[in-house]
């Protein structure tokens, strides 16, 4: 049932629902990317096993002024009962959205708890890992990103130099970054061999930036890279300028594939390997698999 409700989580990232399942005994079993883009303070201290009441600190801590800290304990008691009796879905304010939360019993299992953003309360473009105002960078329109933040793909633009000004929030869940900020105007070679940094380096990832140096000098052709935890990418690079002609910019396009077919298309796409540009047009559509 638990391998279920993980494949239940996935779906629920691609419609921007949050979800965290808990077990009979108020501890963490699984939650998905999405929660943690909702509620960015469990992000790295989240963990399989943790009190729910833990988790309700964290929320409050963030939440609460000084002269309503010494209530915090009531209040995480009164969320772990609404959390054991909540039948119907409540809303509240949350960063600079409208949040509705939902709760439901899973038997034997526990509970599942769900949210989903129901209205801004600011406008503006928002780092969505980390909910509040950043600056955009000038190569980017204000409703280009938006677009593009709505994008299940991760997108990452650099500018002339080929350094990283923007990614979607998707471009930053893929690679482990917790907000743009990490992005660091690093190349792209960089914040790749970053995702590795704290991993056993593996024959695939080898290959990967093999791939990713011989790849990179034909725009639009697609290669897959290998990330940690058996996990494959397919990326395209789109080279453009904008329409004053002041900058030069690419953005690359970042699909999840299965294993199977992240090794099968690396072996395709392998520098001297004979008849693999003949792959391209295969690969032209992009498949997503989450």
């Amino acid at each position: 049932m638990i391998s279920i409700l993980r494949l239940v989580a996935l779906a629920l990232d691609q419609l921007e629902v949050a979800v965290c399942v808990f077990d009979a005994n108020d501890r963490t079993q699984l939650w998905n990317d999405t929660f943690l883009q909702f509620f960015p303070e469990h992000a790295g201290h989240v963990y399989a096993g943790e009190a729910y009441s833990e988790n309700l600190r964290r929320f409050y801590l963030q939440r609460l002024s000084a002269q309503e800290l010494p209530c915090m304990e009531r209040y995480i008691e009164e969320g772990i009962q609404r959390h054991h009796n909540q039948q119907r879905a409540f809303e509240f304010d949350h960063y600079d959205y409208r949040v509705r939360a939902a709760s439901l019993p899973l038997g034997p299992l526990g509970r599942i708890r769900l949210w989903r953003k129901t209205a801004p309360l600011l406008t503006g473009m928002q780092d969505r890992i980390n909910p509040r105002q950043v600056r955009r960078p000038r190569q980017i329109s204000q409703d280009t990103a938006l677009a593009l933040e709505s994008l299940a793909d991760g997108i990452l633009m650099v500018d002339e130099q080929d350094r990283a000004v923007w990614a979607n929030h998707s471009f930053l869940v893929l690679y482990g970054l917790t907000d743009i900020e990490c992005l660091g105007a690093r190349m792209f070679e960089d914040i790749y061999a970053q995702t590795w940094a704290h991993e056993q380096p593996t024959t695939d990832y080898a290959i990967g930036l093999s791939v990713l140096t011989e790849r990179q000098r034909f725009s639009g052709a697609p290669y897959v890279l290998a990330l940690p935890q058996d996990r494959w990418v397919r990326v395209v690079e789109l080279r453009g300028t904008q329409t004053n002609g002041c900058s030069f910019f690419f953005a690359c396009r970042h699909h999840r594939v299965t294993a199977a077919a992240g090794r099968a298309e690396a072996a395709d796409f392998a520098p001297g390997v004979p008849g693999s540009e003949g792959c391209v047009d295969r690969l032209g559509e992009p498949q997503t698999v989450r």
